[in-house]
């Protein structure tokens, strides 16, 4: 039984071309087509926010500007109230109660004096359904009139100069709102608004007007009735009116907020000390649980920034229930001097912001990720079907890289994939000429690199010499030198100058120039020969003529000195045998060839020697340098042959006429042999 084939998942660069391209299409086409969706819908849901959040705002500006216009109207009419005519004739004479043991009789007896004082403050009370009570202050803050008087009559005569509304008015002489709070002496919660009433320049006396808080209230119950919930807090940041369920509630509900401060007791409680406002002089108060504070800090802090804005807190529902995430508005009540009031604060569960966006959003990138799959899934589907084309590319590229080249790259098309095809094929036809030419042009670089080191090695050398020759000129023409004559030491001397001079000028960048002039060629050979017969191996070195050789035409300088290097050359690597300078004509010219029983020539170099060829044979002399670039001059050849241990024979061929201009050498200078001077 075969073994069952197992299924193995092959890594991702072994997978074919086609499910690549097709995975790839997938994820780019789905993920940032999801991704735009989800960045839309975001942008969508941030941007609604944002609006639901600043109407918001603005509805709690708005209901603080309707407040601010309803404490802005109180204090017009306390104000009014303290220019009363009556008023300011009754006050001429106010009484100093609080100089008396007992300020009650003091009181009482001023306001039975003026009864028009009392039937002007039930008026007054009257005249409004938010007035709980009118009532007159002395300049000592003694009550000496009050509308309540028949509900109250205890009133008359008591000292109000602890409470802030007398402190504010006597101190700014201005008129003053207070917080609303419910306190000891005035159950219930109320505004009090007072103003000063002005006797000339003096302040006779304080008007206060004790307002129903509910003037107020309306305008926070119809704030929860149109949606969320709403919040009247005093600047201690206590809540005095409670709508925050939708339904004004009163103190005595279990589940109101009302009374509750929004930061700690112990600060709270710091500010009722400091200030003596809740309570009378000894500091007795009471504040519906005014132990258990709301735990809105973070709300607390931004009220106390005294400008509107929104923001989400953590709010309860009612008293003592477990806190919410909150959409909270809120905006400053703004009293006189700048000040605020209070701040009216709105409410609206965070989650009714935000579920219906999500929900859209969610559903929009649902659909929105559905289409992108089905056009992705369409686009992979193409490039299956297309991708056929470029397997069978790829197949004839592998036949190329094998070195099928019979196989052409064909797809028989003219589109990009055909052009593809054909373009491959003339780059493999150019990578095989590209690598042919590389290799020739390295091996080109590196024979110009050692005939330059070679030529510097040669020149260096040359200058040497010459350098040696002329100090041996200035020894020998020195006065003492041997006794020998000025005129013996210049025949001696200037030859060997004149060898070094061509030396250097054949060694130049600039060829140098011949003097032509007719020369027989033996006569020359003697001469060379004649001038190192002592330097001769064992004293064997001789010129061989045969025939007649006619005079030919060129430079005898130039030519003498390539026939003192070839016979240097023979000579010093010739130990034993003979060297011979062979003189003959030939048809194109006159050829003197040097043969030496030397150490030979391998067929590499002789090969080199004979080729107009700039590749360095040798690293050592300067020998074969001057003779190449002279013959180069001369228009002459020059020819090598031998075999190694058996000597060897360089031959150079003089025309009878010397070139009218040298040639330019190609390729830079010749270069020297390893058997060179």
């Amino acid at each position: 039984m075969p073994p069952v084939p197992r299924w193995r998942l092959h890594p991702l660069r072994n997978w074919p071309l086609s499910i690549k391209l097709a995975t790839t299409v997938l994820v780019i086409a789905v993920i940032p087509l999801l991704l735009v969706a989800w960045i839309n819908a975001t942008a969508v849901e941030s941007l609604s926010l944002s609006r639901e959040t600043h109407n918001l705002e603005r509805r709690a500006a708005a209901a603080a500007r309707r407040l601010e216009e309803r404490v802005g109207r109180l204090r017009a009419y306390v104000e009014l109230m303290a220019e009363n005519p009556t008023i300011l004739r009754a006050m001429r004479d106010a009484p100093s109660a609080l100089a008396a043991p007992d300020p009650s009789p003091v009181a009482q007896g001023w306001d039975a004096r003026h009864p028009e004082i009392y039937t002007l403050l039930v008026s007054l009370r009257r005249a409004n359904p938010w007035f709980a009570n009118v009532y007159l202050l002395g300049a000592d803050g003694v009550c000496i009139a009050t509308s309540e008087r028949a509900e109250k009559p205890s009133m008359v005569g008591r000292p109000y100069d602890y409470r802030p509304y007398f402190q504010a008015a006597i101190a700014d002489r201005a008129p003053f709102v207070t917080d609303v709070l419910e306190n000891a002496n005035s159950p219930g919660t109320a505004i009090f608004v007072s103003a000063p009433v002005l006797v000339g320049e003096a302040v006779a006396g304080v008007v206060v007007l004790k307002v129903d808080s509910g003037a107020l209230h309306d305008v926070v119950a119809d704030l929860a009735r149109t949606g969320g919930s709403a919040l009247l807090v005093d600047r201690f940041g206590v809540v005095v009116s409670d709508a925050w369920t939708g339904t004004l509630r009163g103190a005595d509900d279990p589940q109101s907020l009302q009374f509750h401060p929004f930061a700690s007791v112990a600060r709270f409680d710091t500010l009722f000390r400091q200030t003596r406002r809740y309570g009378n002089p000894d500091g007795e108060h009471y504040l519906d649980r005014v132990q258990q504070p709301l735990a809105l800090d973070s709300l607390w802090n931004s009220l106390q920034q005294r400008r509107s804005g929104a923001a989400e807190h953590l709010v309860p529902t009612a008293f003592g229930t477990k806190v919410v995430a909150t959409m909270v508005g809120y905006a400053p009540v703004i009293a006189d001097r700048g000040e605020p009031y209070g701040y009216v604060v709105l409410g609206e569960a965070a989650a009714s912001f935000r579920s219906p966006l999500h929900a859209i959003a969610r559903s929009a990138l649902l659909r929105f990720g559905l289409v992108a799959f089905g056009v992705a899934l369409v686009i992979a589907l193409l490039i299956r079907r297309f991708s056929r084309q470029v397997v069978d590319l790829a197949d004839g590229a592998r036949r190329l890289a094998d070195g099928e080249r019979a196989s052409l790259l064909a797809l028989h098309r003219g589109d990009e994939l055909g052009m593809l095809a054909a373009n491959i094929q003339r780059l493999a036809d150019h990578a095989q000429e590209a690598v042919s030419s590389e290799r020739q042009a390295r091996r080109d670089s590196e024979q110009a690199r050692d005939t330059a080191e070679a030529l510097a090695h040669a020149r260096t050398e040359a200058v040497t010499r010459a350098q040696s020759v002329l100090a041996s000129i200035q020894q020998r023409l020195l006065p003492s030198a041997r006794g020998q004559s000025t005129r013996d030491a210049q025949r001696t001397l200037m030859p060997a100058l004149a060898s070094a001079a061509i030396d250097l000028a054949a060694l130049g960048d600039d060829p140098p120039v011949p003097r032509i002039r007719s020369v027989k060629l033996p006569a020359l050979a003697e001469e060379v020969v004649g001038a190192r017969i002592d330097d001769a191996p064992q004293g064997r070195l001789t010129v061989d003529v045969e025939g007649e050789p006619a005079a030919v035409q060129t430079d005898p300088d130039m030519l003498r000195r390539i026939l003192e290097h070839l016979v240097d050359n023979a000579c010093k690597f010739t130990r034993r045998g003979d060297v011979r300078i062979r003189v003959r004509a030939h048809d194109d010219g006159v050829a003197m060839a040097v043969v030496d029983t030397g150490i030979g020539l391998t067929a590499r170099q002789a090969a080199r020697i004979s080729a107009e060829s700039t590749e360095p044979i040798g690293a050592g002399g300067i020998g074969l340098w001057v003779t190449r670039r002279l013959a180069h001059v001369l228009g002459a050849s020059l020819e090598a042959e031998g075999e190694v241990g058996k000597g060897s024979t360089v031959t150079i061929t003089v025309p009878h006429t010397a070139p009218s201009e040298p040639p330019t050498p190609a390729g830079g200078s010749p270069a020297p042999a390893s058997k060179t001077a």
